[in-house]
């Protein structure tokens, strides 16, 4: 049984051999291995135009995002653009600062109502709908318990003023 000679080197592939060999087919146009008589035949060359839109984005510069592969509705776009909007408005806007003021007006209101509650009947009864009124408006704000809380507070009042008034 006989062993390679583990001295003896692979053969070397001539590189410039087939370096010459691929100039001398792009300079003549045979490429890919194509005989002569192909590449000097009188076929035109045909050329396709690509009519897509993220083609035509690309060349103004908007550059999609996300999947390649999904075509966003443009009423899905505007849809989602509106509801952004109408977010950061609601977030940041002053409608949230009322809510949040009403929950504080609330909270005040109930200690005006207890007041009224034995002093004036009628004047607690009219100030516990409006702290009921007021904490409504509060659970739209960043405070929703309280202001929920303030809401029960407030209609215990009323009803209990409202019973104490019929009574006498």
């Amino acid at each position: 049984m006989s062993t390679p000679d583990e001295s003896a080197e692979p053969p070397q592939p001539n590189v410039d051999a087939a370096l010459d060999r691929g100039a001398a087919d792009i300079g003549t146009g045979n490429v890919g291995g194509e005989s002569d008589e192909a590449a000097t035949s009188d076929e035109a060359i045909v050329a396709t135009l690509v009519d897509d839109p993220s083609i035509q984005q690309a060349r103004t510069g908007e550059v999609r995002t996300g999947s390649p592969f999904v075509v966003d509705p443009p009423a899905v776009r505007q849809r989602a653009a509106a509801a952004l909007k109408m977010r950061r408005e609601f977030e940041a806007g002053l409608w949230r600062l009322t809510a949040a003021s009403a929950v504080i007006a609330a909270g005040m209101l109930v200690v005006f109502a207890a007041i009224a509650f034995w002093v004036f009947q009628t004047g607690a009864l009219l100030i516990a709908g409006l702290g009921g009124v007021m904490s409504l408006l509060g659970l739209t704000s960043i405070y929703p318990r309280w202001a929920f809380s303030l809401l029960l507070i407030h209609t215990g009042l009323f009803v209990g003023t409202f019973w104490l008034t019929m009574r006498i």
